[in-house]
């Protein structure tokens, strides 16, 4: 028996054919995908469980990435110290100004600004050059002063009697002979052979002759006699004179130096080597602050 196969059947079949045929091959595509999956799944899970187990067995002194560290021990304490940093201005409880107490030329000041300074530290110094050239003066003539002392204290020496005693007699016979001469002027002007003026003359000398007798004779009996105590105390006094001059320049050369009444810092320098100032000027400003 024959069949006849229309064409809507023909389609119909061939769709049906076509489906089954997608079906199967789907079916196998997928089947094929899943296993790829559980295979690399597998191999993938294989491959990083080993690696892990060896990390976990493996100790940390022998990964590179692992550092040493050492433990300490903590100790509770009672106290500690910090250092902090504030931002302000000091202000001086004590300033004052301070300047030499005699006048002259500055020829060294040792400080700057901001500088600490103790007490009694030189600050600056004036000029003491004719200080101490009036100094040396007086020191000579101190000497002088003390080798007279020192002789009327000894006594006349021997030799300076006998010079004395020695001229008194010349000055005697000077005397003796303008004497007898002016006895023979009068004579003579008495005899009118001579002037008055010519016998005054005479006179004159032998007047002259006798005073200076007079002032030999009390040195040699000054000499015989001894120095006075009046002359040793009067000597000793124009020694006590020249020590308190001197010690006044010593005093003036002291004043030329400015000391730091108290320790403190140099507020500010007012002046520099070289600028002559007067008595009290200001010199620098002295702070302190506690």
């Amino acid at each position: 028996m024959s069949k006849v196969w229309h064409e809507s059947d023909f389609s119909a079949n061939l769709f049906f054919i076509t489906a089954k045929k997608m079906n199967f091959r789907n079916v196998l595509l997928t089947t094929i995908m899943g296993g790829g999956l559980i295979l690399v799944g597998f191999m993938v899970g294989s491959q990083y469980r080993p690696q892990e187990e060896t990390q976990v067995k493996t100790p940390y002194a022998t990964s590179p990435n692992v550092l040493r560290v050492k433990t300490l021990k903590i100790t509770p304490i009672s106290r500690y110290s910090t250092q902090r940093t504030y931002i302000g201005e000091t202000a001086t409880m004590r300033e004052s100004s301070l300047g030499f107490e005699r006048g002259g030329k500055v020829v060294q000041v040792y400080i700057e600004e901001g500088d600490r300074v103790t007490k009694g530290q030189i600050i600056a110094k004036l000029d003491t050059s004719d200080l101490e050239t009036q100094k040396l003066d007086l020191e000579a003539q101190q000497s002088q002063q003390l080798a007279v002392l020192a002789e009327l204290t000894a006594g006349e020496r021997k030799e300076r009697i006998d010079a004395a005693r020695a001229k008194v007699q010349q000055l005697q016979e000077r005397l003796s002979l303008e004497v007898a001469k002016r006895e023979r002027r009068e004579y003579l002007y008495q005899e009118g052979a001579i002037s008055l003026e010519q016998l005054d003359e005479v006179s004159f000398n032998s007047n002259v002759l006798a005073a200076q007798l007079a002032e030999a004779q009390s040195l040699l009996d000054a000499l015989l006699a001894g120095t006075r105590i009046e002359q040793i105390d009067k000597q000793k006094a124009v020694i006590k004179q020249m020590d308190a001059k001197i010690e006044q320049i010593n005093l003036d050369i002291t004043k030329s130096n400015l000391k730091s009444p108290y320790s403190g810092t140099i507020a500010q320098q007012l002046i520099d080597e070289g600028t002559v100032v007067s008595i009290g000027e200001s010199i620098v400003k002295l702070g302190f602050a506690e």
